[in-house]
């Protein structure tokens, strides 16, 4: 009797132990597809990323799977507008080389969300002036704006609105010949605004104009 008792028990613990080790290994695996399906299904993507993170701090020898979590967090917070995205990514390519396929897809997702070392380092923090000169009066009360590009300014004089090169022709410090803008009479040219493009001007707050050759409209108010 105390033979199979000391017998049930020796099994039972070589099963537990052989059950133990056959669930070890799949559990990184098991949070890992808990965590894509909270993120992509659920998206939930505040929940995904401590799933990720639980991988990564628990399972550190299970590379292959600890870069796939770095990636997916990055893009969780990607979508989530936080720049910690680029954090994750930068830490997945110093960390995990061997995995080059997620190193890849993060060096590109890196590419996309900073810009150029060489482009960042030009990058000048302090405002620069350009004094340009015109051969003519723009009255102060003219609402003058400079296209997004800094090559036209727009003015509002007499009634109506103009257009200038910046600069002109002739001198690098001097602006060019004023046009007229042809149905924008009788306006004045305050709240003068270019488009984000620069392809139109709003003027008087109830005009518009587009610069390749369209009319100019009035924008009713509502």
């Amino acid at each position: 009797m105390k033979t199979k008792t000391f017998l049930h028990i020796v099994l039972s613990m070589v099963i537990m132990v052989v059950f133990s080790n056959f669930q070890v290994p799949q559990d990184h695996r098991v949070l890992f597809e808990k965590a894509k399906y909270t993120m992509e299904t659920k998206a939930d993507l505040k929940e995904a990323i401590d799933l990720f993170e639980s991988i990564v701090k628990n399972y550190p020898d299970e590379t292959a799977y600890v870069a796939k979590s770095l990636l997916y967090q990055g893009l969780c917070y990607e979508k989530l507008g936080n720049q910690e995205a680029v954090k994750k990514y930068q830490f997945l390519v110093k960390n995990y080389p061997g995995q080059k396929q997620e190193v890849a897809i993060a060096r590109e997702r890196i590419s996309k969300l900073l810009p150029p070392e060489k482009e960042l380092n030009n990058i000048s923090l302090t405002p620069t002036f350009t004094k340009i000169q015109t051969p003519f009066h723009i009255p102060q009360w003219s609402g003058s704006c400079l296209s997004p590009d800094g090559k036209t300014l727009a003015f509002g004089s007499g009634n109506n609105v103009w257009t200038v090169p910046v600069p002109g022709k002739v001198d690098p410090g001097l602006a060019g010949e004023p046009t007229k803008l042809e149905g924008a009479s009788n306006v004045l040219g305050e709240g003068l605004t270019w488009s984000g493009n620069g392809r139109f001007i709003a003027f008087s707050r109830v005009y518009t104009r587009d610069l390749r050759g369209g009319a100019t409209r009035y924008i009713q108010s509502p």
